[in-house]
This record gives C-alpha cells, structure tokens and sequence, in this order.
C-alpha cells in the first residue's frame, strides 16, 4: 500500500491562506471526492477535496494554519493496490 500527499494547489492567490473547517482526522477512511477541509483568503473559501480513496494517515494542518501554495496538507494511504 502505498501513501499520496495532499498539497495545496494553485488558487489564484499568491499570499498565504488560512486553513478552516478542517473535517478529517487521522484513521478515517474518505473516498474520491470527500472534503477534506476549507481554505480561506481575503476573497474566498476554497474547498479541498480527496482526489484518492484511501485512509487518512497523518493531517498537517489544523485550523488556522497558514499556508501557500504547495503546502503538505495530509497524507492519504490507499487500501487498494494500483494507488
């Protein structure tokens, strides 16, 4: 089984963000599509979503965690093989 890291992609905003709402915990298992949790800048709230079935095996953030572009959110370890 093999783990992907979850970054924050481009948003359009160059700054730093704040991380919200963040709605996983390490152990839960989420599937393609899930939020995973909300980033906030001065304009917006952008939701973060699974992009893999798996378990979440670390989270990186907590609220209020600032972050930029390319920051480790969480770690998501496939169940199946052929992650």
């Amino acid at each position: 089984m093999s783990a992907r890291e979850v970054r924050l992609s481009n948003v359009g905003d160059t700054g730093r963000l704040t991380v919200s709402n963040v709605q996983i915990r390490t152990g839960d298992t989420v599937v393609t599509g899930d939020t995973l949790l909300f980033v906030e800048s001065k304009e917006k709230v952008i939701r973060v979503s699974a992009e893999w079935a798996g378990v979440i095996d670390a989270v990186c953030v907590c609220d209020g965690s600032q972050v930029v572009i390319d920051s480790l959110l969480a770690i998501i370890r496939s169940t199946k093989s052929g992650f």
